[in-house]
């Protein structure tokens, strides 16, 4: 973890750390506040939950038959998270 300041000063170096392949986390108040990382694995990232999301929705969008099958404790968790509120920004 880098501060904010330490990060200001050594902003070459943890773009090269980014590039290869090092995850370079910049706190605010020795709070984590945002995450260096490559091009590279920003992109499956970033495809990997788009992936979940699509997922989800085609479970969501399918009819009761899916969750023929699942234990009390899964239904249970999938109505917790069903009724989750949305994160705010």
């Amino acid at each position: 973890m880098v501060s904010i300041d330490d990060a200001k000063r050594e902003w070459r170096a943890l773009i090269r750390k980014a590039e290869a392949g090092e995850n370079v986390m910049i706190t605010r108040d020795g709070k984590p506040v945002v995450v260096v990382l490559s091009a590279e694995e920003y992109e499956r990232a970033r495809r990997s939950a788009a992936s979940w999301v699509d997922q989800i929705d085609d479970w969501r969008a399918g009819g009761p038959e899916d969750i023929e099958g699942l234990s009390d404790a899964e239904l249970a968790a999938v109505r917790e998270w069903d009724q989750s509120p949305p994160k705010k920004d």
